[in-house]
Protein backbone atom coordinates (compact mmCIF):
# COMPACT_ATOMS: atom_id res chain seq x y z
CA UNK A 1 0.00 0.00 0.00
CA UNK A 2 3.27 2.52 0.69
CA UNK A 3 4.57 1.74 -3.00
CA UNK A 4 0.98 3.01 -4.21
CA UNK A 5 0.93 5.75 -2.36
CA UNK A 6 4.89 7.28 -3.16
CA UNK A 7 3.61 6.68 -6.59
CA UNK A 8 0.01 8.42 -6.72
CA UNK A 9 2.22 11.72 -5.17
CA UNK A 10 5.13 11.59 -7.18
CA UNK A 11 2.33 11.27 -10.90
CA UNK A 12 0.25 13.77 -9.16
CA UNK A 13 3.16 15.90 -8.84
CA UNK A 14 4.40 15.30 -12.21
CA UNK A 15 1.01 16.20 -13.51
CA UNK A 16 0.60 19.63 -13.22
CA UNK A 17 3.60 20.54 -15.51
CA UNK A 18 2.37 18.01 -17.82
CA UNK A 19 -1.50 19.58 -18.32
CA UNK A 20 -0.30 22.87 -18.56
CA UNK A 21 2.34 22.52 -21.37
CA UNK A 22 2.11 25.62 -23.42
CA UNK A 23 0.56 25.18 -26.68
CA UNK A 24 2.89 23.32 -28.92
CA UNK A 25 2.82 24.23 -32.63
CA UNK A 26 2.41 21.17 -35.02
CA UNK A 27 5.28 19.98 -36.91
CA UNK A 28 5.33 20.59 -40.62
CA UNK A 29 5.68 17.43 -42.22
CA UNK A 30 4.91 16.07 -45.60
CA UNK A 31 2.47 13.78 -45.90
CA UNK A 32 1.32 11.84 -49.55
CA UNK A 33 -2.42 11.45 -49.64
CA UNK A 34 -5.07 9.36 -50.72
CA UNK A 35 -8.73 10.48 -51.39
CA UNK A 36 -7.94 13.57 -51.46
CA UNK A 37 -8.51 17.00 -53.85
CA UNK A 38 -4.48 17.13 -53.17
CA UNK A 39 -1.61 14.05 -53.92
CA UNK A 40 0.35 15.70 -51.06
CA UNK A 41 0.39 17.88 -48.24
CA UNK A 42 3.77 19.77 -47.11
CA UNK A 43 2.51 22.00 -44.43
CA UNK A 44 -0.46 22.96 -41.85
CA UNK A 45 -0.42 26.54 -43.84
CA UNK A 46 -1.96 24.36 -46.68
CA UNK A 47 -4.97 23.97 -45.09
CA UNK A 48 -5.91 27.29 -44.62
CA UNK A 49 -7.49 27.90 -41.55
CA UNK A 50 -9.10 24.07 -40.95
CA UNK A 51 -9.06 22.53 -37.86
CA UNK A 52 -7.01 19.01 -38.50
CA UNK A 53 -7.83 15.29 -36.62
CA UNK A 54 -5.04 13.21 -36.99
CA UNK A 55 -5.59 9.88 -36.25
CA UNK A 56 -2.82 7.58 -36.40
CA UNK A 57 -3.68 3.92 -37.47
CA UNK A 58 -2.71 0.51 -39.55
CA UNK A 59 -3.91 -2.00 -41.00
CA UNK A 60 -2.94 -4.44 -38.56
CA UNK A 61 -4.58 -2.56 -35.59
CA UNK A 62 -8.03 -4.05 -34.96
CA UNK A 63 -8.65 -0.99 -32.17
CA UNK A 64 -7.62 1.40 -35.12
CA UNK A 65 -10.45 -0.27 -37.40
CA UNK A 66 -13.38 -0.62 -35.08
CA UNK A 67 -13.00 3.62 -34.71
CA UNK A 68 -13.52 3.81 -38.56
CA UNK A 69 -17.44 4.18 -38.29
CA UNK A 70 -17.65 6.66 -35.25
CA UNK A 71 -15.21 8.89 -37.25
CA UNK A 72 -16.76 8.76 -40.74
CA UNK A 73 -20.06 9.57 -38.49
CA UNK A 74 -18.82 12.45 -37.33
CA UNK A 75 -17.13 13.35 -40.09
CA UNK A 76 -20.42 13.56 -42.08
CA UNK A 77 -22.06 15.60 -39.53
CA UNK A 78 -19.16 18.50 -39.78
CA UNK A 79 -18.98 18.01 -43.39
CA UNK A 80 -19.94 22.05 -43.62
CA UNK A 81 -17.47 22.68 -41.10
CA UNK A 82 -13.38 24.26 -41.28
CA UNK A 83 -11.95 20.35 -40.14
CA UNK A 84 -10.50 17.82 -41.51
CA UNK A 85 -9.88 14.38 -41.42
CA UNK A 86 -7.12 12.66 -41.68
CA UNK A 87 -5.58 8.75 -41.46
CA UNK A 88 -2.13 8.28 -41.34
CA UNK A 89 -0.37 5.11 -41.51
CA UNK A 90 3.19 4.48 -42.16
CA UNK A 91 2.54 1.47 -44.15
CA UNK A 92 2.78 1.72 -47.91
CA UNK A 93 0.80 2.97 -50.55
CA UNK A 94 0.85 -1.15 -52.09
CA UNK A 95 -0.76 -1.81 -48.35
CA UNK A 96 -2.70 1.13 -47.79
CA UNK A 97 -4.33 0.64 -51.07
CA UNK A 98 -5.41 -3.43 -50.72
CA UNK A 99 -6.90 -2.43 -47.50
CA UNK A 100 -9.20 0.45 -48.70
CA UNK A 101 -10.70 -1.57 -51.23
CA UNK A 102 -11.84 -4.28 -48.53
CA UNK A 103 -12.61 -1.62 -45.92
CA UNK A 104 -12.95 1.97 -47.61
CA UNK A 105 -12.13 4.91 -44.92
CA UNK A 106 -14.54 7.64 -46.18
CA UNK A 107 -14.26 10.21 -43.61
CA UNK A 108 -11.41 12.25 -44.84
CA UNK A 109 -8.30 12.04 -46.21
CA UNK A 110 -5.30 9.05 -46.07
CA UNK A 111 -2.02 9.48 -45.82
CA UNK A 112 0.55 6.50 -46.51
CA UNK A 113 4.28 5.79 -45.98
CA UNK A 114 4.25 8.50 -43.18
CA UNK A 115 6.97 7.37 -41.31
CA UNK A 116 8.25 11.14 -40.91
CA UNK A 117 4.52 12.02 -39.14
CA UNK A 118 4.63 9.07 -37.05
CA UNK A 119 8.15 10.09 -35.70
CA UNK A 120 7.31 13.51 -35.72
CA UNK A 121 4.50 12.96 -33.45
CA UNK A 122 6.28 10.53 -31.14
CA UNK A 123 3.26 8.08 -32.05
CA UNK A 124 4.76 5.00 -29.67
CA UNK A 125 1.16 3.17 -30.27
CA UNK A 126 -2.26 2.60 -32.22
CA UNK A 127 -4.89 4.37 -32.63
CA UNK A 128 -4.01 8.02 -31.35
CA UNK A 129 -6.00 10.67 -32.33
CA UNK A 130 -4.20 14.22 -32.41
CA UNK A 131 -5.95 17.50 -32.72
CA UNK A 132 -4.05 20.90 -34.29
CA UNK A 133 -6.21 24.01 -34.13
CA UNK A 134 -7.31 26.19 -37.20
CA UNK A 135 -4.08 28.18 -36.06
CA UNK A 136 -1.66 24.76 -36.57
CA UNK A 137 -1.08 23.82 -32.78
CA UNK A 138 -1.42 20.72 -31.57
CA UNK A 139 -4.15 21.12 -29.28
CA UNK A 140 -3.85 17.67 -27.70
CA UNK A 141 -4.73 14.07 -27.66
CA UNK A 142 -8.25 12.54 -27.50
CA UNK A 143 -9.19 9.05 -27.40
CA UNK A 144 -11.50 8.54 -29.94
CA UNK A 145 -14.68 7.64 -27.23
CA UNK A 146 -14.02 11.13 -26.51
CA UNK A 147 -14.42 12.55 -29.64
CA UNK A 148 -17.81 14.19 -30.42
CA UNK A 149 -19.31 16.98 -32.09
CA UNK A 150 -19.20 19.35 -29.34
CA UNK A 151 -15.44 18.85 -28.99
CA UNK A 152 -14.47 19.53 -32.52
CA UNK A 153 -16.48 22.61 -32.35
CA UNK A 154 -14.66 23.79 -29.51
CA UNK A 155 -11.21 23.41 -31.73
CA UNK A 156 -13.02 24.86 -34.40
CA UNK A 157 -13.37 27.61 -32.50
CA UNK A 158 -10.26 27.68 -30.83
CA UNK A 159 -10.77 26.46 -27.58
CA UNK A 160 -8.30 24.07 -25.71
CA UNK A 161 -9.79 20.53 -26.26
CA UNK A 162 -7.89 17.42 -25.49
CA UNK A 163 -4.80 16.09 -22.98
CA UNK A 164 -2.38 18.19 -23.69
CA UNK A 165 0.99 16.32 -24.50
CA UNK A 166 4.43 16.83 -23.18
CA UNK A 167 7.03 15.59 -24.29
CA UNK A 168 7.08 11.88 -24.61
CA UNK A 169 10.35 10.83 -23.44
CA UNK A 170 10.93 9.92 -20.05
CA UNK A 171 9.26 9.15 -16.74
CA UNK A 172 7.09 11.70 -16.40
CA UNK A 173 5.10 10.74 -19.70
CA UNK A 174 4.69 6.99 -18.91
CA UNK A 175 3.72 7.83 -15.19
CA UNK A 176 0.51 10.58 -16.03
CA UNK A 177 -0.19 8.94 -19.37
CA UNK A 178 -1.34 5.96 -17.05
CA UNK A 179 -2.59 8.29 -14.29
CA UNK A 180 -4.89 9.83 -17.64
CA UNK A 181 -5.80 6.47 -18.56
CA UNK A 182 -7.14 5.74 -15.26
CA UNK A 183 -9.44 8.78 -14.28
Amino acid sequence: MKKKTILTGAVLLLLPGFLTAEPVKAPDVSLKLLQADRGSLKRWSELKGKAVVLEFWATWCGPCIEKFPRLTELAGKLADKPVQFIFVTDESLETTSAFLKLRPISAGWVAYGAKEAIAAFKVTGRPMTVLIDRSGYASGEVFTTELNEQVLEDLIAGKPVGRKTAPREGPARTLASAWLARS
